[in-house]
């Protein structure tokens, strides 16, 4: 099944490429990454990762994760914060549990 990931993130250059590289090893369709005018090189640093890059001026968490969302291709939708580092198939575990219970929604938390 396609499932598109949404990242929101803010002057997060440290970060960023250890999130996006563990995305990578999930298989998705596509990122979309929704930028809160970072001052630091966060977008440089996406774009190698992929071209669906928006640079939101005013923004703020709750409304860039929509716009996000709002630009997404597929039904299937994962929400990424930057610190978030996946495991390989922790999104095909958590699809494939949305479908065996019949969820409407999945939410998981991480473990440190």
């Amino acid at each position: 099944m396609k499932f598109s990931v949404v990242v929101c993130g803010k002057n997060e250059e440290k970060k960023i490429n250890k999130c996006l590289n563990s995305i990578i090893q999930n298989k998705p369709d596509e990122i979309i990454f929704v930028d809160g005018n970072s001052t630091d090189k966060t977008v440089d640093f996406v774009k190698n990762f992929t071209d669906k890059i928006f640079v939101r001026k005013n923004s703020n968490l709750t409304n860039d994760r929509q716009f996000g969302i709002d630009n997404c291709n597929n039904e299937l939708i994962v929400m990424i914060d930057c610190d978030h580092i996946l495991r390989e198939n922790d999104i095909k575990n958590l699809i494939n549990d949305l479908f065996n219970f019949k969820f409407d929604l999945i939410q998981s938390q991480l473990e440190i």
